[in-house]
């Protein structure tokens, strides 16, 4: 198997690189997992639960990786990305857990063809395995922690990405998903469907410091305190 690593010069403090990898060159195909429908596109597996309430993504490292399937800490390192595409039809994403089941198995792209969501965030940890399927590459950007009250789709903890208290969840986009909550201790505490909509409904949650806002299979989700 080839791999092709290219360091692009430093921009702002951050390092650039570009992976392609020729799967071919061994017989198999670009990507493990098969492009998913939407029911087992919105679902998700549980994460590492979280010990505290603290993030430190020095680490993390900005890289476009072509079609093909990646190990973290070996050919990306570990941290909280942002994974994107300009591919303009829809490519499939899927993450696999290094201790656990898959963390992601989402449709992504833009443009008017897209079936998916125009980004992912969430955290890559050493022995996860990335596995991409699309025309273009996908790129991982460096995540910051920001406090926020619209999350997109992703892993989100309270306390760091969205403040703790009571909201009324109002979903964004124009395809099916879900809204899953999760306790610190990674047990599942909501597991909301929510369909297309002109009106959609607002799901009344309370969110706690420390539970994991898990959002797939739409734009976002906008958070309005009660």
């Amino acid at each position: 198997m080839a791999l092709l690593v290219a360091a692009a010069a430093v921009a702002a403090g951050v390092t650039l690189l570009v992976l392609n990898r020729d799967n071919d060159s061994e017989g198999r195909d670009h990507a493990a997992a098969p492009p998913p429908s939407k029911s087992a596109m919105s679902a998700s597996s549980s994460l590492t639960p979280v010990a505290d309430l603290s993030r430190d993504n020095s680490a993390a490292t900005q890289a476009d990786l072509q079609a093909g399937t990646y190990t973290v800490g070996a050919e990306i390192p570990a941290g909280r990305y942002i994974i994107t595409t300009d591919t303009a039809d829809t490519g499939n994403l899927h993450i696999d857990s290094a201790t656990g089941p898959f963390k992601c198995n989402e449709l992504l792209g833009v443009g008017e063809f897209n079936l998916g969501v125009a980004s992912y965030t969430t955290d890559l940890d050493a022995g996860d395995t990335i596995s991409w399927l699309g025309d273009a590459p996908i790129t991982l950007t460096p995540a910051p922690t920001e406090v926020r009250t619209e999350l997109t789709a992703g892993n989100w903890i309270v306390g760091l990405d969205i403040p703790a208290g009571e909201y009324l969840a109002t979903a964004n986009g124009d395809w099916s998903g879900n809204l899953r909550i999760y306790s610190a201790d990674g047990q599942n505490l909501l597991n909301q469907v929510v369909e297309p909509s002109s009106e959609p409904q607002p799901i009344p949650v309370s969110l706690v410091a420390g539970q994991r806002v898990d959002v797939s299979g739409v734009a976002s989700f906008t958070f309005a305190p009660k």
